[in-house]
């Protein structure tokens, strides 16, 4: 038999029983590894809004939510979570204003539904796409490359712990693939025949791509590139007549099958009618390609305007870039070199060892056949091409599409290598995915395990996407706990693990519709931290610091399935200190002021932190709080005993106010402050005005340079009617540099008073008046004052 390059071959033949057993074993394990490892999953990020989306597609054939991805895969996922018994009531605000996160919490979690089955029957379709894919990446690299190949490719998909991490997710990278490699595979299959039925094949799935995700038109480049592609069974004529039944197909089936996914709608609209800007992005400001792109698809007319809002958001969500973190780098946009990062950590070494040996055999080997290369390196290098020019850098999910044209090229490749060096690396391939079990999305090969693990290399859904809540909750309840504060990254609802949680921004949590329990300040504390908001991806603060920086140098009891830290933190004062900081960032002042209490609890020396506690129990007006703990202090601040008069004052406890004083003069011999407060308070209240001059006195005699000391003294020189002491200490303050402030000013005027010097002292209160800086309470005694002496 001859190839249509020219090329002799021998035909695959028919699939033998030994092949199909394989075969069918090879699906049987992939589907296994799937299912059994969805089980224990929560839902991750994106799977909430998708899943709650379809379920409503289905039920309202509304399409309001999520219109940044296409209806079908949310479909299939929203029909089957539907016949599991999902149903929600679309009678609420959420459903109204289209909050497709606030829906999606309602919709999953709803009363009498059991969101478990619900979200488990919603990804089954999934698996099943999943193992579809793997038939035709064997079918085809059967036909192209004989059985031994297509056994080779099968193993390594089968294996592969990427798939086996997206294939259960109710998202749409796996679905893309498959139509992407089932698209390519009939445009190979018209190639080599001649038929134009594997063409209009071809467009199908081409117009199956386009209501999976939007990011399928970047395809059409390679599409059309290999429709146009002649060979000895297609010559140019015919490969231009196959090239232009090709794009007339795809472009009719596309406009069908949106027209079918969304509820036969008959919107026809156009993107540009919507306007071609968003995002704080506009087509002037545009990369050359993308703009092309974007003109091209905003002519297009489009039977579903929920459609063609989501195809303009995502081109512009492709040009504004996404909040990404690479190898300890927090960026708004990926950097172009994130790709190749991303490969080289997140695929298996031996698979990349395989492909780079198959690149050398091909190219040292004139007995591959060259020409059907092309159907595996086009697409595969669009797909590179495509992420390292996008600004996203969202990871390996995006770069998924390229994998099945390398596994198809390993099989073809494999015939020019060493026999135990594919056994040995597909063994090791193998051990190294089911060892991973369950615990796929966070695979990383052993480069990256061995320089730091995942957590240093990439963050979201290269690593945790919210999938390990329900894990972390359990493993909590095993070590006793009934509660714990979180900081989870993720759409699941931590309110339905049966423990309690205080919430640590940014974690989102809805007063009125969560459930909420304060957590005891009193005996073992958790901490559980979700890696992704450790790393600071979509949590930044202020300055852009690390958010989490005080949990540094602070190694966790235990991580959860790589992705949830879990901390017992009970006493250790550094944490409980951050959990403050971030807590009162927020402006969460009650839960701020529950891990000071526990805090100072534990370390009855922290002024610092007992101090911030006392300030918030004088913000909430909480005296007799604020009170006993600075009477627990073990080591009381000269600013926490003026704190204790001063809430004396408040609380009307004259005798405990002199106690106070009495303690401080003991505590603080030599603290002028306290010996000034105290000769104040006792002059303010006429109260034993001769220990106030000998407190005043000292004062200034401590704090000679203080002209609010001075002030004091000649304000208990006026209480005991010593006029021209009080005059000469008033002076001495006003000499003073920074002492001309309204107050000292008025007491000059008292003292003036009481010297029967009438006249100066009026003026002097006129201009007290005429100043820019005095309060609005001075300003009213003095103008009284004068209105008295007036009269």
């Amino acid at each position: 038999m001859t190839e249509a390059s020219g090329v002799p071959v021998t035909s695959p033949g028919s699939v033998g029983l030994s092949e199909r057993v394989i075969v069918t074993a090879a699906l049987t394990l992939f589907m296994l590894l799937a299912v059994l490892s969805l089980r224990v999953k929560n839902p991750t990020f994106d799977e909430t809004a998708h899943l709650a989306a379809g379920i409503s597609y289905v039920q309202t054939r509304d399409f309001r939510l999520n219109p940044e991805h296409p209806a079908l895969t949310k479909l299939l996922a929203g029909a089957t979570a539907t016949i599991a018994g999902a149903g929600h009531s679309y009678d609420t605000v959420a459903w109204r204003d289209a909050e497709q996160w606030d829906f999606a919490r309602e919709a999953l979690y709803s009363p009498g539904s059991d969101w478990r089955r619900v979200l488990q029957a919603g990804r089954l379709p999934m698996v099943a796409i999943g193992v579809l894919l793997g038939v035709v990446l064997w079918g085809w690299a059967r036909a192209m490359a004989g059985p031994a190949a297509a056994a080779i490719a099968l193993g390594i998909y089968a294996f592969s712990p990427n798939f086996l991490a997206h294939t259960r997710l109710v998202t749409t990278d796996v679905p893309l693939t498959f139509t992407v490699v089932a698209a390519t595979a009939c445009l190979w299959a018209a190639w080599r025949t001649g038929k134009l039925g594997w063409t209009i094949s071809a467009a199908s799935f081409v117009g199956l791509s386009m209501v999976t995700k939007f990011s399928a038109f970047s395809y059409a480049p390679a599409y059309i590139a290999l429709a146009v592609l002649p060979s000895a069974a297609r010559p140019w004529r015919r490969s231009l007549v196959h090239a232009g039944v090709f794009v007339a197909a795809s472009f009719v089936l596309t406009e069908l099958l949106v027209f079918v996914c969304y509820g036969f709608a008959s919107d026809w609209i156009t993107i540009r009618s919507l306007g071609l800007e968003g995002r704080g992005v506009s087509p002037e400001g545009m990369s050359g390609l993308r703009r092309i792109a974007l003109e091209i698809m905003a002519s297009v007319p489009w039977p579903s305007a929920a459609f063609a809002t989501g195809l303009k958001d995502i081109i512009l969500f492709t040009e504004a870039g996404h909040p990404v973190y690479l190898m300890g780098m927090r960026g708004d946009q990926g950097w172009w070199w994130a790709p190749l990062v991303t490969l080289g950590v997140k695929m298996p070494l031996p698979i990349l060892a395989l492909i780079g040996a198959a690149i050398v055999a091909i190219v040292r080997s004139p007995t591959l056949r060259r020409r059907d290369l092309v159907f595996l390196i086009v697409p595969a290098l669009l797909v590179l091409v495509t992420n390292v020019a996008a600004n996203l850098g969202l990871g390996v999910r995006h770069l998924m599409p390229m994998f099945p044209f390398l596994m198809i090229l390993v099989g073809w490749a494999s015939r020019a290598l060493p026999r135990v060096l594919v056994v040995v690396m597909l063994l090791w391939h193998a051990v190294g995915t089911v060892a991973a079990h369950p615990h796929y999305l966070p695979f990383f090969n052993e480069i990256a395990r061995a320089t730091g693990g995942g957590a240093r290399w990439l963050g979201d859904s290269n690593l945790d996407w919210g999938q390990d809540l329900s894990a972390a909750a359990e493993r909590l309840r095993e070590r006793g706990a009934t509660g714990a504060i979180l900081c989870y990254f993720g759409t699941a609802s931590p309110f339905v693990e049966g423990l309690a949680w205080q919430i640590l921004p940014p974690t989102l949590r809805e007063k009125a519709r969560d459930p909420w329990t304060e957590l005891p300040t009193e005996g073992p504390q958790w901490l559980a931290v979700s890696v992704t908001n450790a790393q600071g991806i979509y949590y930044r603060t202020p300055g852009d610091e690390d958010p989490l920086a005080w949990l540094e140098g602070f190694e966790p009891d235990e991580v959860v399935g790589e992705t949830i830290r879990l901390y017992e933190i009970s006493t250790i004062d550094e944490v409980q200190r951050g959990l403050v900081e971030v807590y009162e960032r927020h402006g969460l002042r009650e839960e701020a002021r529950r891990a000071l209490i526990r805090v100072v609890r534990e370390s009855p020396y922290d002024g610092e932190s007992r101090r911030a506690l006392i300030a918030a129990y004088l913000a909430a007006g909480e005296l007799e709080e604020a009170e006993a703990t600075i009477l627990q202090a073990q080591n009381p601040s000269v600013e926490e005993v003026l704190q204790l008069a001063n809430i004396r004052k408040q609380l009307g406890n004259d005798e405990g106010i002199r106690e106070v004083y009495e303690s401080g003069l003991r505590g603080f011999k030599y603290e002028a402050e306290i010996h000034n407060e105290y000769a104040w308070w006792l002059q303010e209240n006429e109260l034993d005005l001769d220990k106030a001059l000998q407190l005043a006195a000292r004062a200034v005699e401590l704090g000679p340079g203080d002209f609010y000391y001075l002030d004091t003294l000649a304000m208990v020189h006026l209480r005991r009617h010593e006029y021209w002491e009080a005059l000469e200490a008033i002076d001495a303050a006003l000499a003073l540099p920074g002492a001309d402030v309204g107050e000292i000013r008025w007491h000059r005027v008292l003292v003036l008073t009481g010297l029967r010097r009438d006249r100066e002292a009026v003026r002097e209160a006129e201009r007290i008046l005429d100043r820019d800086d005095i309060s609005p309470e001075l300003e009213e005694e003095v103008g009284l004052w004068l209105f008295e002496v007036d009269r």
